[in-house]
């Protein structure tokens, strides 16, 4: 069981421009040949769009619209506020290299499942395969000093509105 998630609770490590680009350019040099193409366009998405975990392993192909450029976000798939209302269904617009990955990514997945990021051993990848392929992508264990999680919520739109957290060193990109 896992344990309930404060949602006031900010993470203490965000990612810059660059080091999103060197984890996406890592992901050729880590992993299963087959797999560098998914884990990039997980990477993409998630830094440009700011999803969650929790959101991004629950997305599947069919929420991709317009051509790969929009992406579909249900309620239901969305993380609670922490008051009784609920947020309501968002589209949110990609940009273009990140629908131009998606497409690839789509084109050539090694998997057809309805999940729009498998793993290898079953349709959706879960938290727990997020966070190990992660680790792999930074090259060392983070889990010492943010609990294993790095603030992938660092949208392209507002990275220059990023209120002033500790940031990665340069030598721990």
């Amino acid at each position: 069981m896992s344990k309930p998630t404060n949602s006031k609770v900010q993470a203490d490590v965000w990612l810059k421009p660059d080091q999103v680009e060197s984890l996406r350019s890592a992901c050729y040099s880590v992993g299963a040949d087959y797999l560098q193409q998914r884990n990039e366009a997980i990477i993409a998405l998630l830094a440009d769009t700011g999803l969650r975990v929790g959101e991004l392993v629950a997305l599947d192909v069919d929420y991709l619209r317009d051509g790969n450029s929009a992406l579909y976000l249900p309620a239901d798939v969305q993380k609670d506020y922490p008051t009784d209302s609920s947020p309501n269904a968002a589209t949110l617009e990609l940009a273009d290299d990140v629908s131009r990955l998606l497409s690839s990514y789509l084109t050539n997945r090694w998997k057809n499942s309805d999940a729009l990021f498998p793993s290898r051993s079953s349709d959706r990848i879960t938290r727990k395969g997020f966070v190990i392929c992660s680790t792999r992508w930074l090259q060392k264990p983070r889990s010492n000093r943010t609990g294993g999680w790095v603030a992938w919520r660092c949208r392209r739109r507002d990275a220059a509105h990023i209120p002033p957290q500790r940031r990665l060193p340069d030598d721990e990109r």
